[in-house]
């Protein structure tokens, strides 16, 4: 069957956002798996989220992380990790990695401004 497919969703999102993806490969013959690391918040650095990630993923065996918008930054650091067996990335509509800097510190000023403005005890609301 070969790799797991580990999709992995923005941190503004969660992993509803590739649950239908994951049904629609798991129907073609391949094993996916949307991860669900959690609410991300402001004051949660690069390390402590792909450390949840990876741990997402211990028991999956070898694993293709399938990397969504700013998930992309956190490519590299999954991977790097151990905890994991990633043999592969694909990015899907993301960022490039930027090892040691947060998304949040890559994002342009007005933008993080924005999201900075709409989270509410560092989170932001649900994503439309």
């Amino acid at each position: 069957m070969g790799p797991t497919l580990a999709l992995i969703h923005s941190p503004f999102v969660g992993a509803s956002c590739w649950r239908a993806v994951a049904v629609e490969l798991g129907a073609r013959g391949k094993r996916a798996i949307a991860v669900d690391y959690g609410a991300v918040g402001p004051g949660d650095d690069q390390a402590s989220v792909c450390g949840r990630i990876a741990e997402c993923l211990t028991n999956e065996g070898d694993v293709v992380i399938c990397v969504h918008s700013a998930a992309g930054a956190l490519a590299r650091t999954i991977a790097d990790d151990g905890r994991a067996s990633v043999v592969g990335t694909i990015f899907v509509d993301a960022i490039l990695p930027t090892p040691s800097r947060s998304w949040l510190e890559t994002a342009p000023a007005a933008l993080a401004r924005r999201l900075l403005d709409r989270a509410a005890r560092g989170r932001l609301p649900p994503w439309s």
